[in-house]
């Protein structure tokens, strides 16, 4: 409710930290279950995903504009989703994400090594599913040629034009709304790396 009606970032990450620290501090202070504490720590997994995912620049959302103190605090929770999605085991899908999410902001930071390393393993990780994972290797396969493109080593835009366009042609709805969520992470983060 916080980001997508009352477009509060502020509130998003001030609840959301507050969350993750209960969760994370709460099975310290009291002796319960090692299933109960998994839960817990499962829930600070998902406000860490999703404190990271709303505070990230690249879906260019209509009325929120993250600052970058906030993007810093977006990046710190992309870290501790990756490392909890490891610890508690969680599906190679939510793995994969987790990478992807990482490599998002490191892209937005223009940290294009890092991006590139987080996007790799992102398509590897969902490669070795299957083709369970095909949009999700797509995607993944779009961002690092964004990073590419950004970076200046690679011109990248072949290899960003052939994902969106398979996953396009898949036109299912994840496929189509990761094909949309690229065009917009393009245009965004070629206009923030363009010259003044």
């Amino acid at each position: 409710d916080l980001y997508w009606k009352a477009k509060n970032i502020e509130g998003v990450v001030t609840i959301g930290q507050a969350g993750i620290q209960f969760c994370l501090a709460r099975p310290e202070e009291l002796s319960i279950s090692d299933s109960d504490a998994e839960k817990l720590r499962s829930s600070a997994k998902a406000l860490a995903y999703n404190v990271a995912s709303f505070t990230w620049p690249g879906w260019d959302e209509l009325g929120i504009d993250p600052t970058p103190e906030q993007t810093a605090i977006g990046l710190e929770c992309a870290n501790l989703n990756l490392r909890l999605a490891i610890e508690l085991n969680k599906p190679t899908d939510k793995v994969a994400m987790a990478h992807w999410l990482l490599g998002a902001h490191a892209l937005a930071a223009s940290d294009f090594e890092t991006a590139t390393e987080q996007f790799k393993n992102a398509i590897q990780l969902a490669e070795s599913a299957g083709d369970r994972f095909q949009e999700l290797v797509l995607l993944n396969r779009g961002y690092l040629a964004l990073a590419h493109k950004l970076s200046g080593e690679v011109d990248g835009d072949s290899e960003f034009d052939n994902a969106v366009q398979q996953l396009t042609a898949l036109a299912t709805e994840d496929s189509l709304g990761y094909a949309e969520q690229l065009n917009t992470a393009r245009r965004v983060f070629t206009q923030a790396n363009s010259p003044k």
